[in-house]
């Protein structure tokens, strides 16, 4: 169910619909980005709000960015893993019937003349 969020960005006040169960989080992204664009303004006093807006949307576009490339080589790094531990077990599951054959096999051999 949808519910009206209001939340202050560079001194002007929105009133968003999100979900109900979104509603703290939209909040504190908010708040997030009006400390970012604040944080610009106090940096460069003579840049338009318009600006402003537009270079904290670009860093934090970037940041985005960032955190997604730094999780594909993370997914990237634990598919190879797991790849390699796939084949260990393959390998030490083959190795393991290979064993259990031989075992029976000899159990199964008639008895050598040169046994007691």
């Amino acid at each position: 169910m949808k519910t009206p969020v209001r939340v202050e960005v560079l001194d002007r006040e929105f009133t968003l619909q999100v979900e109900e169960d979104n509603a703290e989080r939209t909040r504190a992204v908010a708040e997030q980005v009006d400390r970012r664009m604040h944080a610009f303004q106090r940096q460069h006093p003579g840049q338009a709000k318009l600006t402003t807006a537009i270079i904290t949307a670009l860093a934090l576009a970037e940041d985005l960015q960032q955190e997604r490339d730094t999780r594909e080589e993370h997914d990237a790094t634990l598919a190879g893993d797991l790849r390699a531990l796939t084949t260990r077990l393959t390998d030490a599951l083959a190795d393991g019937e290979a064993a259990d054959e031989n075992d029976a096999a000899e159990e199964n051999a008639p008895a050598s003349a040169d046994s007691p």
